[in-house]
């Protein structure tokens, strides 16, 4: 069946989602311990906007406001993590 086709497609695109991730957050830790070693800002609100701009280039017109939903959620969640 075509949909078990396309499911199994996602599921492989998610655990390449999840790698990626824990590959970014293990990042995330090392730049909380310089950000805290050289009591620099939490946020870097310039840096956020050129990530999404810059990525939004390889996202479908129709699917760039799902994009940046997801990397204002991905962003949320490394300063919450860089607060603990």
């Amino acid at each position: 069946m075509k949909l078990n086709k396309l499911r199994l497609q996602i599921d492989n695109i998610d655990e390449e989602i999840a790698k990626l991730l824990n590959k970014r957050f293990k990042i995330v830790k090392e730049i909380k311990q310089l950000k805290q070693a050289t009591q620099l800002a939490l946020v870097d609100q310039e840096r956020e906007a050129s990530i999404i701009a810059k990525n939004s280039n390889f996202i479908d017109a129709e699917f760039k406001q799902y994009y940046q939903d997801i990397y204002f959620t991905v962003f949320k969640a490394s300063k919450e993590y860089q607060k603990q």
